[in-house]
């Protein structure tokens, strides 16, 4: 099987994956990702609320012992983000890659940049920051 590079265009509620064709110059949509963390709110992701304990102790003056480290639509950002590198590094294993290009809006590079592992963060090929999901595939071939 040949290795193909790829653009990733990911958003915080979607990823489309592209094959670039005929040298880098169109582009064959061959899969995604779609979530819709964006449109729910911190209260609609979590089902359930504890009631109010005190946290006690001096060095947690003013932080509930229940509140949460990270905040669910936080949570579900990151685990959106791994579940579309997971996509990237199935292919990787299995050597279909030679390089992964990458536009994505600011915040969601950063989180597919942390779920990368060393061996996928060296196939990645240039990226952009910028949310560009609505893009056509001619604005997305001249966006680098």
């Amino acid at each position: 099987m040949n290795k193909e590079s790829w653009l990733l265009v990911a958003n915080g509620s979607e990823a489309t994956i592209y094959r670039y064709l005929e040298k880098g110059t169109s582009l064959e949509e061959i899969g995604g990702v779609g979530q819709g963390t964006r449109r729910y709110k911190d209260e609609d992701l979590v089902t359930d609320r504890p009631g109010v304990m005190s946290s006690g102790g001096d060095n947690m003056h003013g932080k509930n012992s229940l509140t949460p480290e990270i905040t669910p639509t936080d949570k579900a950002k990151q685990d959106f983000a791994k579940l579309v590198v997971e996509e990237l590094e199935s292919a990787r294993k299995k050597d279909l890659l030679t390089s992964v290009d990458i536009i994505a809006a600011p915040e969601m590079l950063g989180l597919l940049r942390d779920s990368m592992n060393s061996n996928m963060l060296k196939l990645v090929g240039k990226t952009l920051s910028k949310d560009a999901s609505d893009k056509s595939v001619e604005q997305l071939l001249k966006a680098f």
